[in-house]
This record gives structure tokens, sequence and C-alpha cells, in this order.
């Protein structure tokens, strides 16, 4: 059992807009949709009640989503103002050329580039998207053997690193990583606010399968209100196994390192899944088998062939 990062989600005030965006940039392919509601909706988003669609989108990972949010009644109307003090919020991904999206006719109207540089020999394009997430999109030497850009991880700020490195490390089992320099975003040239010219940071990157999950902690900086579930942005990440028998241990893993639930864990005999929320940030526990999984918005895949007998 190893969890893999398999969804992110995304809350948007324009879901199409959003949607186009990111298949664009990523080349994911529209996977499913479904509406969203209910009692268990409104505890998961701690909300008296919940509507939203839900959008599914994916790409070459069998076992990832990125899943997009459109709620008809937010707790907000904007998350603009202190995004990079408040849980996830930011994207790492890979391109092959920066130049092909900066001047994309598709992509560059939803952007607003905040900054281009190089560092140690990785060239960095930040922007940010229509609902004012940051992308880091960075290229070096051998990203120019991709084909296409490729999502490698999430960025959260959080307000006590420590502890959040040992909910994921004691709670998931996930093992701690090298920063490697292009997930070392750089607190001066995000924050585009001269108040945080002395700000210092500590940062720590933690593997979830092919994926990183970046914990920063910034210093000196004024105190944010926790985003709201239904705010504009990222909203989550989900976690990822496969076997029915490693969900409840997993879970009970869970409960013993610190992890508050928001809802009782959903489920059956098959799949299950349970919402779970740390010192800053919420995550999801997915207990999902290939056979089902397109029915949740993943990528069919075909029933492994039976080994021939000896």
């Amino acid at each position: 059992m190893y969890p893999h990062l398999c969804q992110l989600a995304l809350t948007t005030k324009h879901p199409h807009l959003c949607s186009s965006f990111y298949k664009k940039l990523l080349g994911y392919q529209d996977s499913g949709e479904r509406t969203v509601r209910g009692i268990a909706a409104a505890r998961i988003f701690s909300c008296k009640k919940v509507r939203a669609q839900c959008y599914w989108l994916t790409g070459d990972d069998p076992f990832f989503q990125l899943e997009i949010f459109h709620f008809e009644q937010p707790h907000s109307t904007d998350n603009t103002e202190n995004m990079l003090t408040r849980g996830y919020n930011m994207l790492f991904i890979e391109a092959p050329s920066l130049d092909e999206i900066c001047q994309d006719p598709q992509l560059a109207p939803h952007m607003r580039q905040i900054c281009r540089y190089h560092d140690q020999g990785t060239e960095h394009l930040l922007v940010r998207d229509i609902d004012n997430n940051v992308l880091d999109i960075f290229s070096n030497a051998t990203s120019h053997t991709l084909t296409k850009p490729t999502l490698r991880g999430v960025g959260a700020t959080v307000n006590d690193l420590d502890r959040e490195v040992s909910h994921f490390t004691q709670g998931f089992g996930l093992s701690e990583s090298t920063v490697p320099s292009h997930f070392d975003p750089q607190f001066k040239r995000l924050s585009e606010q001269p108040q945080y010219s002395g700000v210092t940071q500590r940062s720590k990157t933690l593997v979830c399968g092919g994926y990183h999950l970046q914990l920063t902690q910034y210093n000196d900086t004024g105190a944010h209100h926790t985003k709201a579930q239904t705010d504009q942005g990222v909203l989550n990440i989900a976690l990822g196994i496969r076997a029915y028998d490693d969900f409840a241990p997993l879970y009970q893993s869970l409960l013993d390192a610190g992890y508050q639930p928001l809802c009782l864990p959903m489920g059956d005999a098959i799949s299950n899944s349970a919402y779970v929320h740390s010192a800053s940030l919420s995550v999801e526990l997915v207990q999902l088998p290939t056979h089902i999984q397109a029915m949740w918005g993943f990528p069919a895949l075909e029933p492994e062939p039976e080994p021939e007998p000896t």
C-alpha cells in the first residue's frame, strides 16, 4: 500500500473557462460530471446546505483526476487577497516550452503573469489562473523531452510546518523528499506586496506516488483566516489506495496521527472514502479498485489478463 495523489479539486466561479483552460494547458479530457448536494456533502464543505456541479478531467495518469467544483452559493464572492497564506494555493507544472504557453491564444487571456525568472538552471513562469491559483510553470534541460505540460505537484501554506509534516508522514505514511530547486517558490516574487520583503520561509516536500506535495511555512506574516471550503481556488487533495483491506487500518492511522474526521467514512465492501482535516489542510482518503474507477470519473482500465497455466 502506498498512497498516491489521485485527485486535485479546484473551486471556480467560471467552470467552463476553468475546464477549457486546464484541458488546453495539460492535455486533459472530459471524463464525467455529477451534482453534489445532501447532508453528507454539507458536512464535508462545512455548510448548512450545499449544491454544486462537479466536473472531472483526466490525462495520462490512470489514477488521477482534476475535479472542478462550481458552487451555486459560495461562502464568499472572491478569494484574491492573501492567497499565499491560506492552505492549498499552488500547482507545479513542468513544460517543454514556456514561450509556447505564453503565446498560446487559448491560454494567455486567462493567465495573469507575475514574473519570469531563471534559477539554478531552471526557468520559471509564475502566473495566476482565472481563480487566482498560482501556477509555477517551469522548464529545464530535461523538460524538452516532454510532449506537453505535466502536473508535478501541489503546494500549500501551513501555520506549523513540523506538525503538518508529522500528520502526513505518520498518518498516510508519506516519505519526505529533498526539495528540488523547482519546488521552491520565492515569496518575494509571488506576493507582489512590499510589506513582505523581509519574510522568510521553510519548506518540505512529501512524495505522493508520482507527485509531490510541498508544504511551506512563512515566518513573520500576518495571520489570515483559513479560506472557506467553497471559496474559489484549490479546494483539497485526495490520496488514493486500491485494496479494500487497507482502508480501515489507514483511516485509523490518520486518527491516531491527529487528523479530525469531517464526517463518518462513506462506502461499502468495494470502495470507500473519508474526509479528514489536519491542522490547516483538508484531505480525502480514497479507496477505489480499478474495475469500477470509470464510474467515478477516472480513465477506464482494461482488466489485467489472467496468467496462463503452467
